[in-house]
């Protein structure tokens, strides 16, 4: 679930960059998660955020370096 949250935040949020799409993103993650009874804390919504980041960008690193040697 996060990590469609997160991807979703990325692309709705694209035409922010740096801290101010962090901040829409994490209040965003924030509000999602109070709405099912979720509370979340600052360090919380952070390390969340983070880590699901990273995740995707290892995916996409993997999907890019096998398109790359299909291509050759």
């Amino acid at each position: 679930m996060l990590k469609i949250e997160v991807k979703f935040a990325e692309q709705y949020y694209d035409k922010y960059s740096g801290e101010t799409k962090y901040k829409y993103a994490a209040n965003w993650l924030s509000q999602r998660a109070s709405q099912i009874d979720i509370i979340l804390s600052e360090e919380e919504v952070r390390g969340i955020i983070k880590a699901k980041l990273k995740n995707i960008k290892m995916e996409y690193e993997d999907a890019w370096k096998k398109e790359s040697v299909a291509a050759e």
